[in-house]
């Protein structure tokens, strides 16, 4: 296990913001240490609600083929979130695409995004959440439902929000998969 405390960037470690490079069978720790919720702030003239909390994503490799083509697989995943990555009630919408599926799940309290690229055997978890969590709990469970071969893990404390409307979401989700993607693929 290969763990660094952002201290190459001072701005993650104000952040608070771990990483760690983690193969199968050692378990990363990190600070469990919590701190979420929901403040209220002007947008225009009227209130928006923002939650902050734990911001993880997991980079994976090793994705067998199968994994991405069993929808089973994935929808006992996003059903089986909130054991332990609380979301609230909301929506869950899955994506297939060229090269595998995006899944999304989103409720009052957070959000899960699951890309899986089978043509490449990566798997992506982005994944925000306003209640407590445990990060290397649910890397572990995702690790071990897909079958990764390794992750890279990074782990912060932030605000994020999705769009609400379907449409909207769809277009935000695919956005993701194609910047994870680009973000993934080394360099030629």
């Amino acid at each position: 296990m290969h763990f660094v405390q952002g201290t190459d960037d001072p701005l993650n470690t104000l952040n608070g913001v771990g990483r760690t490079q983690h193969r199968r069978g050692k378990r990363p720790h990190f600070d469990s240490a919590r701190s979420c919720g929901v403040i209220m702030v002007q947008v225009g003239g009227g209130l928006k609600r923002l939650v902050y909390g734990t911001h993880l994503i997991l980079d994976g490799y090793g994705l067998e083929v199968s994994a991405g083509k069993d929808d089973d697989r994935v929808e006992g995943f996003l059903a089986a979130l909130d054991e332990f990555w609380p979301l609230g009630v909301g929506a869950q919408y899955i994506y297939q695409t060229e090269g595998g599926a995006s899944a999304v799940k989103t409720g009052r309290h957070g959000y899960a995004l699951l890309h899986l690229f089978t043509n490449r055997g990566w798997l992506v978890a982005d994944m925000f959440t306003a209640s407590e969590a445990d990060p290397t709990a649910a890397a572990t469970i995702i690790e071990r439902a897909f079958e990764l071969s390794r992750f890279d893990l990074r782990i912060s404390r932030r605000s994020r929000l999705l769009p609400e409307g379907e449409d909207e979401l769809k277009r935000a989700v695919l956005g993701e998969r194609h910047y994870a993607e680009a973000r993934l693929t080394p360099l030629e």
